[in-house]
Formats: structure tokens, sequence, C-alpha cells
């Protein structure tokens, strides 16, 4: 190839098995005037051999990286999957779909751990249950049980909403992780007036099969909380820990004291932008609570007049100041 290039003209010939490379170049004299011209020939065989087994062992190397490549793919492809299908099985209770994809985007957000989040928790406790459970067979229980929960966890899960568990009788949920809501008092609010409509459902139906109903109280609250994976490596729960919970806690006992089906603090109607009824109960003493909190009770009368539009709602209107 090289002599190729230096004569300037050349040729390859097989003749007898062996590859011949022929060039052709100017003769020329002393006086540098043509005087014919000048044919070498050079073995290429080796070289075309050599040539030719490079070729052949990359094209081995490419082809042998590329189905490497595409079965790290798969793999990958198949453990991503895998992990998918793994989250949705053991979450797909607790999240709504649009939360749920969400996180299966980040599985990250389900790491071992937990981060300070502002919340919106919400805490829905049937009243009087445990003499029902004394007076009632096991099996209507269940299903009434059943029918309640299925009942409010629709409506959480309407406001894409966290359902965080079931406490024999009660119900804890909450807004604003593992993804950002900005209107998280809004959805909240609205995920209880939800509940209590499909309460009033279920009451009605209960009634019409001869049946004790059941009733129950909703407490909102909002502030700051860990949120994420507590516990072990072998069990843990996607929860919340935080005095914040436990105001909400708090919250919905009184309910029970005062009455109301839905109560909100301080906190959740300040950040509220929806039309409701409120009804200031002052400052109220919570058990476990230093300092009294403000607690307004959602007028239940005017509930189904609830309507969900965004009309700024001030806490001043609300205090009467």
């Amino acid at each position: 190839m090289r002599l190729g290039a230096m004569a300037g003209r050349a040729l390859e010939t097989e003749a007898g098995g062996r590859l011949t490379l022929v060039a052709f170049g100017p003769l020329r004299d002393v006086a540098g005037a043509s005087a014919g011209t000048l044919v070498q020939f050079k073995d290429v065989t080796r070289e075309r051999e050599m040539v030719n087994a490079h070729v052949r062992f990359s094209g081995a190397v490419a082809a042998a990286s590329f189905v490497v490549f595409l079965a790290l793919a798969a793999y990958y492809s198949a453990r991503h999957e895998g992990e998918k299908r793994a989250i949705r099985d053991a979450f797909q209770h607790y999240f709504s779909p649009p939360i749920l994809e969400a996180i299966l985007r980040e599985p990250a957000k389900l790491a071992l751990g937990g981060q300070r989040r502002e919340v919106t928790i919400l805490f829905s406790d049937i009243r009087s249950f445990t003499s029902l459970t004394e007076r009632l067979p096991p099996q209507v229980l269940s299903r009434m049980l059943r029918e309640h929960f299925d009942a409010m966890t629709q409506q959480v899960f309407a406001s894409d909403g966290v359902v965080d568990k079931y406490i024999g009788d009660a119900l804890m949920a909450f807004w604003g992780a593992p993804i950002d809501q900005p209107d998280q008092a809004d959805r909240a609010l609205r995920a209880a007036i939800g509940m209590v409509r499909e309460l009033r459902r279920l009451q009605a139906q209960w009634r019409a099969e001869g049946l004790p109903v059941l009733d129950a109280g909703i407490g909102i609250n909002l502030g700051v909380a860990s949120v994420g994976n507590f516990g072990s490596t072998a069990r843990f729960d996607y929860t919340l820990i935080g005095d914040a919970v436990n105001v909400a806690s708090r919250i919905e006992r009184v309910t029970k004291e005062r009455g109301g089906q839905i109560i909100i603090s301080e906190a959740v109607c300040r950040q509220l932008t929806i039309a409701v009824s409120l009804r200031d109960l002052g400052e109220v003493a919570l058990q476990g609570k230093d300092r009294p909190v403000r607690l307004y009770e959602v007028q239940v009368a005017a509930v189904d007049d609830a309507v969900t539009a965004p009309t700024p709602i001030r806490l001043a209107d609300l205090t009467g100041a």
C-alpha cells in the first residue's frame, strides 16, 4: 500500500495463489526527462491476510459487545420493571394512581429514612365503636367497616392524598408528600367533605337494612413533619412522625367533645382557598400541648353547598376581626 502510494499508480493481481501489488512510476534521466516507466512488484499476501484477520476480529468483538449490551439492557430493564411492580403491589392500596406513578418515576422517594416536609394530616375515627363491636356479629361488623373504609379511602385518593394507615376503626391520611401539593389544605378539606357525604349515603343504606349506623369525626391539621419510610430494613412503613401528627389526632378527639364532624386548625384555615362555612371555636387546649390551638368547625349543614371553587377565604373573615 505504501509502495502504491509512492508510485502514484498501482494495481493488485493474483498469480499462483499470491497477491501481488504492481506499481508503476515514471523513470527519468539525470536531466529530468522521461526515460520510460518503472514497474515494481510487491508480495502483499501476508499484509492482506493480516488486514482481513483484523477486520474479522473487530467485527466479532463488535458483535459480542452488542450482544452483551442487549443482555445487560434486558436485565436492567427487567430488574427496573420488577422493582416498579414490587412498589406498585406494595403501595397501590395507599397511594392514588397519579401519586403512585410519580413514585415509580422516582423510586428513591421511598428510600429508608425521612425528610422534613410541610404536610396536611387528616384523622377520621368512628364514634362509639367499642359498643358496636359488642352488639354486632363479627361478619356484619366486618362488612360495615369495609364499606366505611372503602368509601373514605376513595375520597382520599380522589384528592390525591396518601392513606397512611388504618388504626382499628380510625383512618390516617395526609397530603403534601411524597410530591409537592401547594393546595394540600384544599385537597384535605375536599376529601373530608366527600367523606361526610359518603358517610351520609352509607348511613341511609344501613338504616334501610335495619342496622345501626356508624358515625365519624374528622380532624385536620397542617404543619411540618418527618416523612418517609421508618422502621427496619425487614419491615417499615411510609408514614409521618412529628408534633403536627399528634395535633391532628387531638383535633379529631375534639369532634367527640364539641359535637362537630369536621374540625380544622388555624394553620389549615390560613391556606384554604375554597369557600366553606366555618364556626370559630376559639383557642382549645389539646392534650399534650402547652399552648392552646385555635380551631374551626366546618358547618356540616352547609357541606352540600360547599362549592370547590377557588374563592379565597381570609382568616379575618373567619374570626370576625
